[in-house]
């Protein structure tokens, strides 16, 4: 099963929520075998939060499950990450007549 990264990024800034989106789009141009799992986003963002003490102060990463997880600043949402599967569409034939 292929995956892919849904991110959804709240209006609360965070450089390093800025930085996990980043990851996370770059990460779906990755090949199959190249790309990064939940467990580097969490890592990540724990490491960050260890680096930039005051910066994340208040930051929390909730998991969800193995394929969501919520990172929330003072009880205010920053980013949700999804891990969903991905779906192949046809390509579209624009030759076809609209009637």
């Amino acid at each position: 099963m292929e995956t892919t990264f849904k991110v959804t990024r709240f209006p609360k800034t965070s450089s390093m929520a800025d930085e996990v989106c980043l990851l996370a789009v770059k990460s779906n141009g990755l090949g199959v075998g190249e790309r990064l799992t939940m467990a580097h986003f969490i890592c990540y963002m724990e490491c960050e939060m260890i680096r930039y003490p005051s910066m994340n102060s208040g930051m929390t990463i909730s998991k969800i499950d193995e394929y969501h997880l919520i990172v929330d600043k003072d009880n205010e949402p920053l980013l949700e990450i999804m891990e969903i599967e991905s779906v192949e569409l046809p390509p579209l034939d624009f030759d076809q007549s609209a009637n």
